[in-house]
């Protein structure tokens, strides 16, 4: 059983230390759904590229060992440039599933990805994530971090003084402002660290349904550019066949994002991306039983299976045959 070392900083509701459990499709849900960032190989407008290219890096960077994943040999040999951009990207990957497994917040947006598409400028200065849970309505920022060693005090500040910078936007409250880092042991073993900073006395706001809405965008313009969705009514399937992924969400999600009468070549209204959040949320509150929600994460428990796993977005991830020596 692979897992994840994680320490926490100034959350009441986990441990100091504890393990999260992390299978391949665990990795390559967070790596499928973290979307489209500053290192992406264009602005979105290759987003079938972008998902696999994503995918390819997250299963070139780690390996198991034991229950334990480590840096891989490639990753060694990078030059030092080379290793920031890997290491940034599995700080945002990591930072995804952090978020789904230990905060229950599953359903991140780059916030770049998000003022882009609803038109708005990206030059200041501001964090990396917003997202947005509907079962708990938790509104979070998050600054994320990824390091090819360890990390600094001088980082960890860093980082939790840019998850105060949320820009002016209309919405609900934050319920936090999260700090996220990912580093390398001298063993090479990946770690996670997440620090939830003193709350600042004035409440800074969150677009949170259009938020939610945006958090799917790139996989259903993934699996648009495909040309063989298959939808059976209640989920929506396409394959990935550069990574041998099959991706799949609820038909209502994917159909509430695509909006067939919007032009693809405008940016999104926050009004359009807030009606198609409302539409999520409650699908996503009705898939969820009210027993099942609650603020105690599971984050030590097996979930899914060695080839499969659903995410707390409702999005799947099925690995396909080519990954089976690898699993073994």
């Amino acid at each position: 059983m692979p897992l994840i070392p994680f320490e926490a900083q100034g959350f009441s509701q986990l441990p100091h230390y504890g393990r999260m459990y992390a299978s391949m499709p665990m990795l390559q849900w967070a790596a499928v759904t973290v979307g489209v960032s500053a290192i992406s190989a264009s602005t979105g407008s290759r987003p079938l590229a972008e998902l696999s290219w994503r995918s390819a890096l997250m299963d070139a960077s780690l390996e198991q060992s034991g229950n334990r994943w480590l840096k891989t040999d490639a990753y060694v040999r990078l030059d030092a440039s080379e290793k920031s951009a890997v290491s940034y990207f599995l700080g945002m990957a990591q930072a995804q599933l952090s978020s789904d497994l230990l905060l229950g917040v599953p359903s991140l947006v780059h916030i770049d990805t998000y003022l882009r598409t609803i038109g708005q400028s990206v030059r200041k200065s501001r964090p990396d994530f917003l997202g947005y849970d509907p079962r708990l309505r938790h509104a979070i920022v998050l600054e994320a971090k990824g390091r090819t060693h360890g990390y600094t005090d001088a980082l960890v500040a860093y980082a939790k003084n840019q998850a105060s910078k949320l820009p002016s936007l209309n919405g609900a409250a934050t319920t936090a402002e999260i700090a996220s880092v990912a580093w390398f042991d001298a063993d090479r073993v990946w770690h996670a660290l997440l620090v939830d900073p003193p709350r600042r006395r004035q409440v800074t706001m969150h677009p949170a349904f259009a938020v939610l809405a945006a958090h799917y965008v790139p996989v259903v313009r993934a699996a648009i550019a495909t040309r063989s969705v298959e939808d059976d009514g209640e989920r929506v399937w396409f394959e990935v066949r550069a990574v041998d992924l099959t991706v799949s969400l609820p038909s209502p999600i994917f159909h509430a994002v695509r909006n067939e009468d919007r032009d693809e070549r405008e940016p999104w209204s926050e009004r359009a991306l807030s009606d198609a959040g409302h539409t999520i949320a409650d699908l996503i509150r009705q898939n969820t039983a009210a027993s099942e929600i609650s603020l105690q994460p599971n984050f030590a428990e097996q979930v899914g299976s060695s080839t499969e796993y659903h995410g707390g977005d409702l999005i799947g991830i099925h690995l396909g045959d080519s990954w089976m020596d690898r699993l073994r």
